[in-house]
């Protein structure tokens, strides 16, 4: 993976900065995702963790936020930074903490936006900005700042809450930005998450925040005490979706524009395959591949559609079905366990993306324009796992947005998605029928049904097996613990 350490032009001076990206994606530009550093700024942890979403097809650009101070790094860190060490670097780097004023943070958030204008690797849509400890505060200033550039902003045991200055209380979205807190158990009560809940509703945009279980300040960092894997993952797992819904919305909406337009009205009948492909996936052409897609499972999903459903619950190796509903396996991709750095997961959902975006302008052309249902909310809204019927209750566990659509007559709901159960395993392409609308969630602050929107990169299950939230009552998008739901045993799963 190409990586350099670029300097970045500003009012006072060049900024050091680590940047990253991914090759042999066949895009020659990508995403632009500034990534803040914590207060001890740039080091090899981040450096690390910048790899990480650069791997998933980004340009992530780590600036030194202390460059009016020195090259990086200003002050020699230990190799691991432990309670001992934590006191006296800290000593050392609070004056220039308190030195970094909101008029410097706005000055720097402008040059580094527009450096990466000027980078032959990065494409010209939106870019999405993270922060950790203080860079989460920062990359909530710079979003706040730059409500038509930014489309999405999270942010990492930051010190960020509703009693903050009014700056950050401005609306932070504009018409696309959503918000993800994800904050330490150590920083953040109960009663103040709610505050941020209210805060971050009242600014309009799409927003989630949630405090990781057992953790303490710095979770994400490994070269400190802090250091919690379980919370590095769950922050993994949440900031990848938010990229892929930020930055990749813009061009597939045009891909299925693009579809709606050129593709051919479906006709007749062809042979309904029971069994789902598993193969290869290539990006070769894929609008060739969503083209042949068409032809290969309408008929497929025009069978589904008006199947009985089976009595008792099944499973055929082709899907899920019960006394309300079907799941059919349309596509299935190879597994990705020896596929290190995603390349292959990468491409895989690149290609069912595309197919996904034709088949859902061809039944755009028949049926209307279909609703975009938010399975995210149904999974972390439900405590206890037992509340969310099927076939939700299932495809909240692989996915997290559907595309769907009434369906003539008796009531019946049809939906398309890609979905993944876990990191390693295969994607698949689903189509599901449903004999009632997707029940509504008893206090969500976004509604099951919405119009609709691009699907985000790798629909899989958001987060490892955990309890669910354990505030009683919490079902909006604050929620006091992290953690999906462990799915539930059996072949009728749904």
């Amino acid at each position: 993976m190409p990586v350099k350490t670029p300097s970045v032009p500003t009012t006072d001076g060049p900024a050091d900065a680590f940047a990253a990206f991914p090759d042999h994606d066949g895009r020659p530009r990508h995403p632009g995702v500034p990534m803040y550093p914590d207060g001890f700024g740039i080091r090899p942890v981040l450096r690390e963790m910048a790899l990480e979403p650069a791997g998933h097809g980004y340009y992530v650009l780590v600036p030194d936020i202390f460059h009016r101070h020195g090259p990086a790094p200003v002050i020699d860190l230990p190799e691991h930074i432990g309670e001992e060490a934590r006191t006296a670097v800290l000593a050392r780097l609070m004056p220039l903490i308190r030195a970094h004023t909101t008029e410097r943070v706005l000055g720097d958030a402008d040059a580094y936006l527009r450096f990466l204008t000027t980078r032959p690797e990065v494409d010209a849509g939106p870019v999405a900005v993270t922060g950790y400890g203080m860079g989460g505060l920062l990359a909530m200033r710079t979003a706040a700042a730059h409500p038509g550039r930014v489309a999405a902003v999270a942010g990492f045991h930051g010190p960020v809450g509703a009693d903050g200055p009014d700056d950050l209380r401005r609306p932070l979205s504009g018409p696309t930005a959503e918000v993800h807190l994800g904050h330490a158990e150590s920083d953040m009560t109960p009663e103040s998450l709610g505050e941020l809940d209210r805060a971050l509703a009242a600014a309009g945009g799409r927003h989630t925040c949630e405090v990781h279980p057992g953790t303490v300040h710095g979770f994400t960092m490994s070269d400190t005490d802090a250091f919690d894997p379980a919370g590095l993952r769950r922050h993994r797992d949440r900031l990848l979706p938010l990229l892929g819904r930020a930055l990749t919305a813009g061009r597939r909406l045009r891909a299925a524009a693009r579809w709606r337009r050129t593709a051919p009205t479906p006709g007749g009948v062809g042979a309904v395959r029971d069994v789902p492909q598993t193969v290869p996936m290539t990006t070769a052409d894929p609008e060739g591949a969503a083209r042949e897609a068409l032809a290969r499972y309408l008929p497929i999903i025009d069978e589904t559609a008006v199947r009985p459903f089976p009595p008792v619950d099944l499973d055929d190796g082709a899907g899920h079905g019960g006394p309300d509903r079907l799941v059919r396996v349309l596509r299935r991709s190879q597994d990705f366990w020896d596929d290190e750095y995603h390349r292959a997961l990468h491409r895989a959902d690149e290609e069912m993306g595309a197919e996904l975006d034709a088949l859902t302008a061809a039944l755009t052309v028949r049926r209307g324009d279909p609703l975009g249902v938010d399975l995210w909310s149904y999974l972390t809204a439900d405590d206890d796992g037992n509340g969310t019927p099927e076939p939700i209750g299932y495809l909240c566990q692989n996915a997290t947005e559907m595309r769907g659509w009434p369906l003539p007559g008796g009531g019946r709901r049809l939906g398309l998605t890609v979905g993944q159960h876990d990191t390693e395993l295969p994607l698949e392409l689903l189509a599901a029928v449903a004999a009632r609308p997707c029940p509504p969630r008893q206090g969500r602050t976004r509604g099951a049904d919405r119009a609709v929107t691009a699907r985000a990169p790798v629909r899989r299950r958001p987060g490892p097996p955990a309890r669910g939230p354990s505030r009683p009552g919490s079902a909006g998008p604050c929620s006091a613990r992290a953690g999906g739901r462990p799915p539930r045993a059996g072949p009728g799963r749904l």
